[in-house]
């Protein structure tokens, strides 16, 4: 005798039970959502050490090399200083400036981002400082007037102007290495805010759709097959049981029915808990990786505040040593006056004032000498001054950057708080379910001691009570996978007698285990 077929399409996914698919679903979520937050934690980490390389590399070596300049054009000044005044003293100074430029070469070597420009201004540097002191000892020995000397300071003037020449160089090329890392940091940077919103965005839109396909297909649709059949057990159960009170068919189909449902609910919210409680550790978790990553994007910010205080004592500096220039330049208007007035004075001396005016011309040409290199010397400090400034924009756009990174860490860390929050909302909503399903499933064992005094007019009803046990087998599928209730089920169809066995057995089995837990509560 063959029975109607019981299985259920779409009752479950490869007969995974229904606290399997719950937890198989949470998993993923939760696995996405971790993925785009770890993501984020190490791009934000790569940025951080890119920017760290910049301040202590890359800025200090730009600076290095303004500075090397600065110190050769005070090292030329002081060497034209003793040229005018015959004293040997500021060489001294020149000799310091020199040995400094060529201590900043060497530190910019240090830190291996020396540019090829380096070598030849550090060649030309030498050179320079090889033939100034010769040459002011020649002019001290021979004067002015002298062919040798003449050549020497036309040689002397040409290696000076090679030197600032190429410490320029150098010191230019340093600076655009500097504006090509400031560009490809902030590209970066603007790649990482996209590929993170795109990563969030799109996890977010295949977990909602993948959570939507997977209930309706895995929970909806068998739950709905498994209502429909149980229904149409009901009503054949209904119509052969017409001699019994309706109130005692209605208490204990119930009271059988609920006993189950309460248990497989207990269970499924006992491991929603424990889900629930790992998913709020996680969170947690993620909360502390979160504020390290804070940490880390202040002190960076920290650091840049300490760079732009830098760039603007460079920038003051720059200010103050044109004014010098300014005053020397002054200095040198007012030698070229006394120098024509004394020129005047020796002319009206005649004969005898002749050797005189010899002296105040030559007086005047070096006057006039020294305020052309003061203004040479005040373009290029102006120069300078620019690129200073320029600097100190970048740097200050640098810092901008810096603290637009830190706000994206703070909402991180800030949207973290929340989920960790909702986390411990939910773990103590599931606490008040369970509780609740605890006093449903009391009152449900009272009734099923009440059904017991209906279990003999069951009996009668095996007939009628196959398509109602296929329903509840299919259930049983469901929740604890459907493989061992279709072999139970096919065994059953093979033996209608002991079919209708089994069942009066069952519904024993079930009679002495609800008595049994309602003793036991």
């Amino acid at each position: 005798m063959k029975t109607d077929d019981t299985s259920l399409p779409g009752s479950g996914v490869g007969g995974s039970s229904l606290e399997s698919k719950i937890a198989v679903l949470l998993g993923l979520l939760a696995l996405a959502y971790g993925a785009t937050v770890v993501v984020d934690v190490v791009v934000g980490l790569r940025e951080e050490r890119s920017l760290a390389r910049l301040a202590t590399v890359a800025v200090p070596s730009a600076l290095d090399s303004e500075a090397a300049v600065f110190a050769y054009e005070a090292a030329v000044k002081a060497h034209e200083d003793a040229m005018l005044t015959g004293d040997n003293t500021p060489l001294e100074t020149m000799r310091a400036q020199l040995q400094r430029t060529l201590e900043l070469f060497a530190g910019i070597e240090q830190r291996g981002t020396a540019r090829a420009e380096l070598t030849a201004a550090r060649g030309a540097v030498k050179a320079y400082a090889e033939h100034a002191s010769p040459v002011f000892d020649l002019v001290a020995a021979k004067g002015l007037g002298d062919a040798d000397v003449q050549a020497a300071l036309t040689d002397l003037r040409q290696r000076t102007e090679n030197g600032r020449q190429a410490v320029s160089a150098a010191s230019k090329a340093h600076t655009e290495a500097l504006h090509e890392i400031l560009r490809d940091n902030e590209r970066a940077a603007q790649r990482q805010r996209q590929a993170t919103l795109g990563l969030f965005v799109g996890v977010l839109a295949v977990g909602a759709v993948g959570a939507r396909w997977m209930v309706r297909r895995t929970i909806v649709r068998p739950l709905l097959h498994v209502s429909a059949d149980v229904g149409a057990g009901a009503e054949a159960v209904s119509a052969a049981a017409g001699q019994l009170n309706d109130a005692s068919q209605a208490l204990a189909q119930g009271s059988s029915e609920s006993a189950a449902s309460l248990e497989r609910s207990a269970a499924a919210l006992e491991e929603m808990n424990s889900i629930t409680r790992n998913n709020a550790t996680h969170a947690q978790r993620a909360k502390e990786l979160a504020g390290r990553a804070r940490g880390a994007a202040d002190a960076g910010a920290s650091r840049m505040e300490e760079l732009s205080t830098a760039m603007s004592a460079i920038k003051s500096s720059s200010h103050e040593v044109a004014e010098i220039m300014k005053t020397i330049d002054e200095i040198a208007f007012q030698t070229n006056i006394l120098a024509l007035n004394a020129a005047i004075e020796a002319a009206r001396a005649g004969e005898a004032g002749l050797g005189f005016s010899v002296v105040a011309d030559e007086v005047r040409n070096l006057a006039q000498r020294s305020a052309e290199a003061a203004r040479q010397t005040s373009s290029k400090l102006e120069q300078s001054r620019e690129r200073s400034e320029q600097g100190a924009r970048l740097n200050t756009a640098v810092a901008e950057h810096l603290s637009d990174i830190n706000a994206r860490v703070r909402e991180v860390d800030e949207l973290v708080a929340q989920i960790a929050g909702a986390s411990h909302e939910l773990e103590q909503g599931i606490g008040q379910v369970s509780k609740s399903v605890a006093e449903l499933d009391q009152l449900t064992q009272k009734n099923a001691a009440l059904a017991e005094e209906t279990s003999a007019a069951a009996g009668e009803l095996g007939g009628h009570t196959s398509r109602l046990h296929g329903a509840v087998g299919s259930l049983e599928g469901l929740a604890r996978g459907k493989h061992a209730a279709n072999e139970k089920a096919v065994r059953r169809s093979e033996d209608p007698i002991e079919a209708r066995n089994e069942s009066l057995a069952s519904s024993a089995v079930h009679d002495r285990h609800v008595a049994a837990t309602a003793a036991h509560g």
